[in-house]
């Protein structure tokens, strides 16, 4: 039975069996899909570099009718990011847009545009593009070509250029200025805008300024315990001096010291 290329991002790889793996791949026509790379774990020359996460491959189906999951016969390596690779910040955006993408390629007429966004977006994280810059905007535009954006330019209740304070509305698709959502059981995003600030650009502040104040939690829940690791260190290392003298019980004396 002949083959069938096509371009493929992967997005995940599972082992399957004694020797073959699951993938599942993102492709420009079909979407999501998963198949069975037979002897994947053993071959060297059939999917040689090209079964890792977040790759961009060719590969060759074999059709396999009336069955779930497609049968791939081997697969070419394109490009793989390797800089991508090297930065966990970066490798994370990339991730979250994967699995994004994985999502918001299930309507037929819009496959291509996300398998292209998803591949575009992967190039420039490899090419240095900063991933907090970046992220936002590319999970907005996967969002909305999966069919679910939201109208962030006009106020879905009056037609208007939004004022502050700005809310979203899911069931409406959009934002809503702060006269026409008073009452309105929504989340708000801002309480204040100032300047000339547009509603996209006040949301994607806003989820950058939370993941800052995240990091900057972490940071400090970091450095109290190791203020309270050193201070525990000063005060046992003069009974650990003494014990040590007297032959006292080794094992707290190494356990001390290798906290």
């Amino acid at each position: 039975m002949p083959s069938r290329e096509t371009p493929a991002i992967i997005l995940s790889v599972k082992d399957y069996g004694e020797a073959d793996r699951l993938v599942t791949f993102l492709t420009p026509e079909r979407g999501r899909l998963t198949g069975v790379a037979k002897h994947a774990r053993k071959s060297q020359k059939r999917f040689a570099h090209c079964l890792e996460p977040l790759s961009r491959v060719v590969l060759f189906l074999s059709e396999r009718p009336r069955r779930d999951m497609e049968f791939l016969e081997k697969g070419e390596a394109v490009r793989s990011f390797p800089a991508l690779r090297r930065d966990l910040v970066r490798l994370g955006a990339g991730a979250i847009l994967g699995a994004l993408a994985a999502e918001m390629a299930s309507p037929p007429e819009a496959t291509a545009g996300v398998f292209s966004a998803l591949e575009i977006a992967l190039t420039l994280l490899d090419e240095g593009a900063p991933p907090e810059s970046l992220l936002p905007g590319f999970l907005l535009h996967l969002i909305k070509l999966g069919g679910y954006g939201l109208s962030l330019n006009r106020c879905q209740a009056c037609g208007q250029e939004p004022q502050p304070p700005i809310v979203v509305s899911l069931p409406q698709g959009g934002v809503l200025c702060g006269a026409c959502a008073k009452g309105a059981p929504m989340a708000r995003i801002a309480s204040s805008i100032t300047g000339s600030r547009g509603p996209r650009r006040v949301i994607v502040e806003s989820a950058l300024q939370g993941s800052r104040d995240r990091d900057l939690r972490l940071r400090r829940r970091r450095w109290r315990r190791r203020a309270r690791q050193r201070l525990a260190r000063q005060q046992l290392l003069p009974v650990c001096r003494v014990m040590d003298e007297s032959g006292g019980d080794h094992r707290i004396l190494h356990q001390v010291r290798r906290d």
